[in-house]
């Protein structure tokens, strides 16, 4: 069954591990990742989506292409299922860049477009 306050504490720890590994300069990429899949599982899309958006900016800051390509996909998915089409479109934009970016590799980059095909 899932336990409510287990997760809601699980989130605020989550931010504080955030919050944590931003002030040393850190890349907070798994804790993100765990946020947002939390948030997903507590019926929370859209605070889910805000999330693989922050880490799609994020990782753009880090200079990892591959994770902001997955997390953005994920983020217009979530924003397209809490009726955002502003926030979707925005995604989208930036995921049209990315799959034409030669330093992403093509499975990568085919992995987003077959799951763009399929949905």
């Amino acid at each position: 069954m899932f336990d409510v306050r287990r997760s809601i504490s699980a989130r605020a720890a989550y931010d504080a591990i955030i919050v944590d590994l931003r002030i040393t300069g850190s890349y907070p990429k798994e804790a993100l990742q765990e946020l947002a899949n939390l948030k997903h599982l507590m019926n929370d899309a859209r605070g889910a989506a805000l999330t693989w958006e922050d880490l799609g900016g994020t990782a753009e800051t880090f200079g990892d292409p591959v994770t902001e390509l997955d997390a953005r996909f994920k983020a217009a998915l979530l924003f397209q299922e809490s009726h955002d089409k502003r926030a979707v479109a925005l995604q989208v934009a930036r995921i049209r860049q990315l799959l034409k970016s030669p330093v992403i590799p093509d499975d990568a980059k085919e992995r987003v477009e077959r799951q763009i095909r399929n949905y």
